[in-house]
């Protein structure tokens, strides 16, 4: 008689799965880092390299906190709600350079990268804020209320805006700022989305109504 082997997986094993997998798509972001890093280091800008190491570090420290990151007290798995995050979460892989041109002066450029270096820089401080937190579904992997975001609720969405307008400037194409507005309008819909499964924990709740901005102090 066959005997048929069927493998349970526990509900820890299925999420420590699901860790890997996706913290593998960061690991394999960190080695592109590192490849162009290495076939370019003579040959592109200083300001370039920078950015590239801090986006490395960004998708390292990714890596490491999916693999970590704490189990969900709740989630959401609506089909509308996982496909924003997930467009906002990897949109930027859709931007193209071919046909792109430059709409400020070439004395500006340097500034603009330099610009974009620092908002990668606010987004792993933001990452490290988050820790063990860290998602892509809307979830609650406990409630982080301190770091970048005693500023904004979410810090990470805004400084990654903020950081693609610099990109426009010096990449701009009729496909970029059409990917760049769908990008932002995903970013808000995300935005909303976590909260409104947020709100039902009470550290959430006291912490929407103390801090009233949800991407930029003192404005929105």
């Amino acid at each position: 008689m066959e005997h048929v082997l069927k493998i349970s997986l526990t509900g820890k094993t299925k999420q420590w799965v699901v860790n890997a997998i996706v913290a593998s798509l960061w690991a394999y972001y960190s080695y592109l880092n590192v490849l162009f890093l290495y076939t370019n280091w003579n040959a592109a800008l200083q300001s370039i390299l920078v950015i590239q190491i801090l986006f490395f570090i960004n998708n390292s420290s990714l890596t490491i906190f999916f693999l970590i990151r704490h189990a969900p007290k709740e989630s959401s798995f609506k089909v509308k709600e996982c496909m924003i995050a997930i467009y906002g979460t990897f949109a930027s892989y859709f931007y193209a350079t071919e046909g792109a041109v430059v709409l400020v002066p070439a004395k500006f450029v340097v500034i603009i990268y330099l610009l974009m270096a620092i908002f990668v820089f606010f987004s792993i401080l933001s990452i490290f804020s988050l820790g063990r937190s860290f998602a892509i579904l809307p979830s609650n992997r406990k409630i982080q209320t301190g770091g970048m975001y005693r500023f904004v609720r979410h810090p990470l969405y805004s400084l990654y805006i903020h950081f693609y307008i610099c990109f426009l400037l010096i990449r701009f194409s009729p496909l970029n700022l059409a990917i760049f507005i769908s990008f932002c309008l995903a970013c808000y819909l995300r935005a909303k989305y976590e909260e409104k499964l947020l709100l039902n924990d009470p550290i959430y709740f006291e912490y929407y109504h103390r801090n009233r901005y949800m991407f930029i102090p003192m404005i929105f």
